[in-house]
């Protein structure tokens, strides 16, 4: 009787351990910066991982994107959906996310 009980608080345990770490990671967002150039489309998107993305095509009903802004962009884990987009200020992007975007020149 008690194998069964530790048995099945092991079982029990796992699966509530499995089930917290996938609502977390479905859940997790990622912030990426960057310059906007011609078209909507940004160069280079870098993120604070070091995560680095080329090329990027905003869409197209941004009417208030200018080149030169700088732009922040909230994904979902994997880039697989946009949560958040918004222009700001450079001062408002981080420090080391200018040195790695300028490093990428």
């Amino acid at each position: 009787m008690k194998k069964i009980l530790i048995i099945t608080g092991t079982i029990l345990l796992i699966v509530i351990t499995y089930l917290v770490c996938s609502v977390y990671y479905l859940n997790r967002n990622v912030e990426y910066y960057g310059v906007i150039s011609d078209n909507n489309r940004v160069n280079k998107l870098v993120s604070e991982e070091k995560d680095v993305v080329y090329n990027y095509h905003l869409p197209d009903d941004e009417e208030k994107l200018k080149k030169g802004d700088w732009i922040k962009i909230t994904f979902t884990e994997n880039r697989g959906t946009i949560v958040k987009q918004e222009v700001i200020n450079k001062s408002d992007v981080p420090s080391n996310i200018i040195n790695k975007y300028k490093s990428l020149k």
